[in-house]
């Protein structure tokens, strides 16, 4: 693993590669930055089968809030620009 740190990522901050395959049939490589209750991803390629759905770009970002989980993903698809695809707030459930 290499030591050295993109430029303007802050101290607190590690960078992260993220390979993902999903169920639609496309494989994408992330990258971005961990740390400080979020991480950042942004597609640096995607790849895709003959029947998957057109995708240019992808953004996602997972932040601990208040002890709340929250997720926001953003897609360029079908020659649109890079907007909000999905976003989630996952809470913590008591123990039973």
């Amino acid at each position: 693993m290499s030591t050295d740190r993109p430029e303007g990522l802050d101290d607190d901050r590690h960078p992260l590669e993220v390979l993902l395959a999903d169920p639609a049939g496309r494989v994408s490589v992330y990258l971005g930055a961990v740390g400080n209750g979020r991480v950042d991803l942004a597609s640096d390629l995607i790849a895709r089968t003959g029947t998957a759905a057109e995708i240019s770009a992808s953004k996602r970002l997972f932040g601990l809030v208040e002890g709340q989980l929250l997720w926001v993903w953003e897609l360029a698809a079908f020659g649109e620009p890079l907007q909000s695809y999905a976003s989630a707030k996952l809470s913590r459930r008591p123990a039973a």
